[in-house]
C-alpha cells in the first residue's frame, strides 16, 4: 500500500482530503505544517507528499527546501496543492523541485 503525507493547516480540508485517499486505497498521514512533516518523516518515508503553500511555523516551500536537501528524502515526489494561484509561487515551487503545483 502507498503512503501519503498531507501537510496542511485547515482542519477541513485535511480530513476531505485523508478521507478521500483513503477511499481510494491509499494510507495517509497528515500533518499541520512543515515543522510537523519534518519530524513525521523521521519516522517513515511517504510514497508521495501533497502539500499546502502557506502554513504557519514552517510553510510548504521552506518544507520543499528542506525535504530536497536531504539525500533521505531528496527523491519524494512532492506536489503542492494549494489554492494560492500566484505565478511567483508556481515558479518558486518549480525552481525548488517541486514535482506539480495543483490549483
Amino acid at each position: 500500500m502507498h503512503t501519503i503525507l498531507i501537510v496542511e493547516d485547515e482542519l477541513n480540508l485535511r480530513l476531505n482530503l485523508c478521507e478521500i485517499l483513503e477511499r481510494e486505497g491509499f494510507s495517509v498521514i497528515a500533518a499541520t505544517n512543515g515543522s510537523e512533516a519534518i519530524s513525521t518523516i523521521k519516522g517513515f518515508t511517504p510514497d508521495l507528499i501533497l502539500s499546502d503553500v502557506r502554513m504557519p511555523v514552517m510553510d510548504g516551500l521552506q518544507l520543499l527546501q528542506n525535504i530536497q536537501a536531504d539525500p533521505a528524502t531528496a527523491l519524494i515526489p512532492f506536489v503542492f496543492l494549494t489554492a494560492k494561484a500566484e505565478m511567483q509561487d508556481l515558479r518558486e515551487a518549480m525552481n525548488l523541485g517541486a514535482d506539480d503545483y495543483l490549483l
